[in-house]
Protein backbone atom coordinates (compact mmCIF):
# COMPACT_ATOMS: atom_id res chain seq x y z
CA UNK A 1 0.00 0.00 0.00
CA UNK A 2 1.47 3.24 -1.11
CA UNK A 3 -0.78 6.93 -0.41
CA UNK A 4 0.52 10.30 0.30
CA UNK A 5 -0.70 12.83 2.80
CA UNK A 6 -0.07 16.35 3.09
CA UNK A 7 -0.91 18.54 6.09
CA UNK A 8 -1.08 22.19 5.92
CA UNK A 9 1.89 22.07 8.09
CA UNK A 10 4.36 19.45 6.82
CA UNK A 11 5.78 18.04 3.57
CA UNK A 12 4.35 14.99 1.82
CA UNK A 13 3.93 11.97 4.21
CA UNK A 14 3.96 8.56 2.39
CA UNK A 15 2.40 5.55 4.45
CA UNK A 16 3.83 1.88 2.94
CA UNK A 17 4.55 -1.65 3.91
CA UNK A 18 7.63 -2.24 6.24
CA UNK A 19 10.47 -3.71 3.52
CA UNK A 20 13.73 -5.18 4.03
CA UNK A 21 15.47 -2.43 3.12
CA UNK A 22 13.86 -0.43 6.15
CA UNK A 23 15.45 -2.39 8.98
CA UNK A 24 18.33 0.11 9.52
CA UNK A 25 15.92 3.41 9.69
CA UNK A 26 13.24 1.35 11.67
CA UNK A 27 16.15 0.05 14.50
CA UNK A 28 17.08 3.91 14.59
CA UNK A 29 13.64 4.52 15.45
CA UNK A 30 12.74 2.14 17.97
CA UNK A 31 16.04 3.56 19.51
CA UNK A 32 16.00 7.29 19.56
CA UNK A 33 11.88 7.84 18.51
CA UNK A 34 9.14 8.91 20.57
CA UNK A 35 6.81 5.48 21.36
CA UNK A 36 3.26 7.06 21.40
CA UNK A 37 1.65 3.31 21.84
CA UNK A 38 3.83 0.14 22.33
CA UNK A 39 5.62 -2.44 24.32
CA UNK A 40 8.15 -1.70 26.78
CA UNK A 41 11.51 -2.95 26.37
CA UNK A 42 10.94 -2.39 22.62
CA UNK A 43 11.03 -5.78 20.75
CA UNK A 44 13.67 -6.87 18.66
CA UNK A 45 12.61 -6.08 14.92
CA UNK A 46 15.21 -8.54 12.59
CA UNK A 47 13.44 -9.23 8.95
CA UNK A 48 13.14 -12.94 10.67
CA UNK A 49 11.07 -11.70 13.89
CA UNK A 50 8.75 -9.13 11.12
CA UNK A 51 8.21 -11.60 8.63
CA UNK A 52 6.73 -14.08 11.47
CA UNK A 53 5.18 -11.14 13.72
CA UNK A 54 3.40 -8.93 11.03
CA UNK A 55 3.33 -11.10 7.50
CA UNK A 56 3.12 -14.87 8.25
CA UNK A 57 -1.02 -14.02 9.55
CA UNK A 58 -2.69 -11.24 7.11
CA UNK A 59 -4.48 -9.25 9.65
CA UNK A 60 -1.35 -8.19 10.80
CA UNK A 61 0.63 -5.58 9.81
CA UNK A 62 3.22 -3.28 9.91
CA UNK A 63 3.44 0.16 7.86
CA UNK A 64 5.88 3.20 8.14
CA UNK A 65 5.59 6.73 7.30
CA UNK A 66 8.35 8.44 5.42
CA UNK A 67 8.88 11.70 4.09
CA UNK A 68 11.70 12.22 1.23
CA UNK A 69 13.04 8.95 1.94
CA UNK A 70 13.20 9.24 5.12
CA UNK A 71 11.20 6.67 7.79
CA UNK A 72 9.47 9.07 10.38
CA UNK A 73 7.00 7.05 11.63
CA UNK A 74 6.31 3.36 12.33
CA UNK A 75 2.23 1.64 13.14
CA UNK A 76 1.99 -2.22 13.81
CA UNK A 77 -1.40 -3.76 14.36
CA UNK A 78 -1.63 -7.87 15.01
CA UNK A 79 -4.98 -9.54 15.78
CA UNK A 80 -4.90 -10.35 19.80
CA UNK A 81 -7.95 -12.50 19.91
CA UNK A 82 -11.11 -12.85 17.69
CA UNK A 83 -12.81 -9.05 16.55
CA UNK A 84 -9.83 -7.28 18.40
CA UNK A 85 -6.63 -6.36 17.62
CA UNK A 86 -3.77 -4.77 19.40
CA UNK A 87 -1.91 -1.61 17.82
CA UNK A 88 1.47 -3.01 18.84
CA UNK A 89 3.71 -0.23 17.99
CA UNK A 90 3.39 3.10 16.84
CA UNK A 91 6.29 5.22 17.05
CA UNK A 92 7.44 8.46 15.48
CA UNK A 93 10.97 10.16 14.23
CA UNK A 94 11.34 12.58 17.86
CA UNK A 95 12.52 15.55 15.15
CA UNK A 96 8.45 15.35 13.73
CA UNK A 97 5.22 16.62 15.39
CA UNK A 98 3.83 13.28 17.02
CA UNK A 99 0.22 14.36 16.16
CA UNK A 100 1.54 14.87 11.93
CA UNK A 101 2.51 11.70 11.45
CA UNK A 102 0.43 9.40 13.85
CA UNK A 103 -2.78 10.54 12.50
CA UNK A 104 -2.25 8.91 8.86
CA UNK A 105 -0.52 5.38 10.53
CA UNK A 106 -3.82 5.34 13.08
CA UNK A 107 -6.14 5.92 10.42
CA UNK A 108 -4.66 3.81 7.81
CA UNK A 109 -4.61 0.88 11.36
CA UNK A 110 -8.03 1.78 11.71
CA UNK A 111 -8.98 0.94 7.61
CA UNK A 112 -7.51 -2.48 8.48
CA UNK A 113 -9.49 -3.25 11.43
CA UNK A 114 -12.97 -1.89 9.73
CA UNK A 115 -11.26 -4.47 6.53
CA UNK A 116 -11.09 -7.61 8.74
CA UNK A 117 -14.09 -6.90 10.96
CA UNK A 118 -11.96 -5.68 14.12
CA UNK A 119 -14.64 -4.57 16.44
CA UNK A 120 -11.96 -3.48 19.29
CA UNK A 121 -8.67 -2.14 19.30
CA UNK A 122 -6.46 -2.47 22.48
CA UNK A 123 -3.23 -0.08 22.75
CA UNK A 124 -0.38 -0.26 25.62
CA UNK A 125 -0.57 3.60 25.90
CA UNK A 126 2.94 5.28 26.70
CA UNK A 127 1.92 8.78 25.34
CA UNK A 128 0.26 11.25 27.54
CA UNK A 129 -3.56 9.94 27.63
CA UNK A 130 -5.28 13.36 27.14
CA UNK A 131 -3.41 13.81 23.69
CA UNK A 132 -4.07 9.63 22.83
CA UNK A 133 -7.45 9.90 23.55
CA UNK A 134 -7.67 12.86 21.06
CA UNK A 135 -5.68 11.24 18.59
CA UNK A 136 -7.50 8.28 18.43
CA UNK A 137 -11.22 9.98 18.67
CA UNK A 138 -10.06 12.32 15.06
CA UNK A 139 -9.26 8.43 14.08
CA UNK A 140 -12.66 7.57 14.07
CA UNK A 141 -12.37 5.14 17.97
CA UNK A 142 -14.50 5.54 20.51
CA UNK A 143 -12.62 5.12 24.17
CA UNK A 144 -13.98 2.82 25.93
CA UNK A 145 -11.69 2.59 29.18
CA UNK A 146 -8.70 1.93 30.54
CA UNK A 147 -6.66 -0.66 32.85
CA UNK A 148 -3.73 -0.82 34.66
CA UNK A 149 -0.73 -2.40 32.66
CA UNK A 150 2.30 -2.66 35.53
CA UNK A 151 5.78 -2.75 34.21
CA UNK A 152 7.02 0.41 31.94
CA UNK A 153 3.34 1.08 30.90
CA UNK A 154 0.56 3.41 32.70
CA UNK A 155 -2.18 1.69 30.96
CA UNK A 156 -3.91 -0.20 28.15
CA UNK A 157 -6.35 1.57 26.92
CA UNK A 158 -9.60 0.03 24.93
CA UNK A 159 -11.09 1.45 21.64
CA UNK A 160 -14.69 0.15 20.02
CA UNK A 161 -13.71 1.05 16.33
CA UNK A 162 -16.79 3.21 15.16
CA UNK A 163 -18.40 1.32 12.08
CA UNK A 164 -20.58 3.68 11.28
CA UNK A 165 -17.31 6.18 10.58
CA UNK A 166 -14.77 5.39 8.00
CA UNK A 167 -11.96 6.91 9.61
CA UNK A 168 -10.12 10.29 7.98
CA UNK A 169 -11.17 12.37 5.42
CA UNK A 170 -10.91 11.46 1.87
CA UNK A 171 -7.38 12.04 0.93
CA UNK A 172 -6.63 9.42 2.84
CA UNK A 173 -9.37 6.81 2.37
CA UNK A 174 -8.05 3.73 0.82
CA UNK A 175 -10.25 2.02 -1.72
CA UNK A 176 -11.24 -1.66 -0.73
CA UNK A 177 -9.11 -3.12 -4.11
CA UNK A 178 -5.86 -1.22 -2.09
CA UNK A 179 -6.62 -2.96 0.98
CA UNK A 180 -7.61 -6.36 -0.20
CA UNK A 181 -3.91 -6.19 -2.18
CA UNK A 182 -2.20 -4.80 0.99
CA UNK A 183 -3.75 -7.61 2.85
CA UNK A 184 -2.98 -10.01 0.94
CA UNK A 185 0.80 -9.43 0.13
CA UNK A 186 3.48 -11.00 1.87
CA UNK A 187 6.96 -9.24 2.29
Amino acid sequence: MDESITTLNTPPIRLRTLRASDEAAIAALLEQGQPLVGSMPVPALTPHTVKAEYFDHPPNHLWVAEVDDLVVGLAGLVHEQPMVARLQLLYIDSDWDAADVAEPLLQTAVRHCHYFGYLKLVAPAVWPTDELLALFSRCGLRFTRHREAGGHLPCVLEFYVDLYRRGGDATVMATANTEAEQAGSVR
